[in-house]
């Protein structure tokens, strides 16, 4: 009797011990509250803490932003002739900031157009240069050296500024002169004004040499080139630009040019102070 006693006495106490989610009843409650509990936490994660995590890996990207630096491979060392027929060359313009136009005289309208911009943008280039104490030369290098003569130069330079510097080689087809040209990147092609099937033929046989002396025109690179003291490039001016914004391009790169120039100084002065 006695061991009946305990072993039902055991058996309550086991009753009391279990566990209320045993109970089948009560199973589904507790489901239901894990399965809101699990919900709410989700909702917390991908609305308030995930949004914010997204954002930080796109901030984080558009500040890593891809910067290229180098500097264009134009420009170089060359020997024309000026206007009075007597050889130029770029270390004439050591020292001065350059902005080279390349075009010809019997060029109908981009020529005139962008000397015109050009000798408007000057005024305010030179007010600026006079400020800041250095030099600005505009350089007209004719591509058509075959009928732009000294004299011509000089007479279409007039009609837009004397500050513009003229010079050309000894003929179109000079080896001195191309390489002058593939320097800074510029080509010049002759074209007949009056072309037609045979003189395309003529043309093509000849070696871009029009049978007829001056019936052509050229076809060539509108480039404006700004360079800095050392005759380096600097930047490209467009076409499109009006002078006032030609003029701002200018100034800009100048006063960026300078200011890397001062940077580089304090740095070597530094440097050599540390020594």
């Amino acid at each position: 009797e006695q061991s009946d006693q305990f072993r039902q006495q055991f058996e309550d106490m086991q009753d009391e011990a279990r566990p209320d989610y045993e109970d089948k009843n009560s199973t589904p409650k507790v489901l239901l509250v894990c399965s809101a509990t699990l919900i709410a936490a989700f909702l917390v994660l991908n609305v308030i803490t995930f949004p914010d995590e997204k954002k930080k890996k796109k901030k984080n990207v558009a500040d890593k932003k891809t910067v290229y630096k180098g500097v264009a491979n134009i420009g170089g060392d060359w020997v024309l002739k000026g206007v009075d027929g007597q050889p130029v060359t770029n270390e004439d313009f050591r020292g001065k900031y350059t902005i080279y136009y390349f075009g010809f005289t019997m060029c109908p309208d981009i020529c005139p157009v962008s000397l015109g911009k050009l000798a408007k943008a000057l005024n305010v280039i030179d007010a600026q240069a006079k400020k800041k104490d250095y030099e600005v030369a505009p350089i007209f290098v004719s591509v058509d050296p075959d009928r732009d003569t000294g004299e011509g130069i000089r007479d279409y330079l007039k009609m837009f500024s004397d500050k513009i510097v003229g010079v050309t080689g000894e003929a179109n087809d000079d080896p001195t002169f191309r390489e002058m040209l593939k320097k800074y990147k510029i080509y010049a092609v002759k074209i007949p004004t009056t072309l037609n099937a045979k003189s395309a033929e003529k043309l093509l046989e000849s070696e871009n040499k029009p049978t007829d002396k001056n019936d052509y025109s050229m076809d060539h690179a509108t480039f404006m080139y700004l360079m800095d003291r050392d005759g380096k490039f600097l930047g490209h001016l467009g076409s499109n630009l009006s002078e006032d914004e030609l003029a701002k391009t200018v100034n800009d790169h100048i006063a960026e040019d300078l200011q890397n120039e001062l940077e580089e100084q304090i740095q070597a002065a530094t440097k050599k102070a540390n020594l």
